[in-house]
């Protein structure tokens, strides 16, 4: 397992990917819980977006594991999946000023964040896990962590669904 770490960590596409998908990470939260249609929102979006991309592309470009196509590959492509109706959404939405495609849009890109979280955590488990195991409430650490986790990207998603889309949607997107 250290190999495969180590193929992760030392490799351009492996810190590519780790490096763009931590800018997501980062990047969601901002984009969430700030007023949406204005032009800060776009420019973050358009990055988020293309993080994800070349993050997704990257891992689709990694063999490491078994030697052939698996699970992570299959959750690049669930990944890739949602973001390009969520971009197509937004773009449709700025185009008709549409009220369904901003809530389409919210929703999707909603659960872009909500799979990066749990992408998250996944490499958290499989990676770190067995080093941060070791030692008197290390099991308690790490499910504190976890339930904390899921709660944030849980709450995140239903934030943005019921508070933002739904509440703003009919507003026409601003100029700031």
């Amino acid at each position: 397992m250290s190999g495969y770490l180590e193929t992760w960590s030392h490799h351009p596409v492996g810190l590519l990917h780790v490096g763009l998908a931590m800018l997501a990470l980062l990047t969601g939260p901002l984009l969430f819980l700030r007023r949406k249609g204005t032009r800060s929102h776009r420019v973050l979006g358009y990055g988020y977006v293309v993080a994800m991309v070349i993050a997704n592309v990257a891992a689709l470009a990694r063999y490491g594991l078994t030697g052939g196509f698996n699970l992570f590959h299959a959750a690049a492509l669930a990944s890739l999946a949602t973001l390009i109706p969520a971009s197509y959404c937004a773009w449709r939405a700025r185009v008709e000023a549409s009220r369904g495609m901003r809530v389409a849009h919210g929703i999707f890109m909603s659960w872009t964040y909500f799979g990066l979280a749990i992408a998250f955590v996944a490499e958290f488990v499989t990676r770190r896990m067995p080093q941060l195991l070791h030692g008197d409430g290390a099991w308690i650490r790490f499910s504190v962590f976890l339930l904390l986790t899921m709660l944030l990207a849980g709450w995140m998603t239903q934030r943005l669904i019921n508070l933002r889309i739904l509440k703003r949607g009919s507003e026409p997107p601003s100029s700031q």
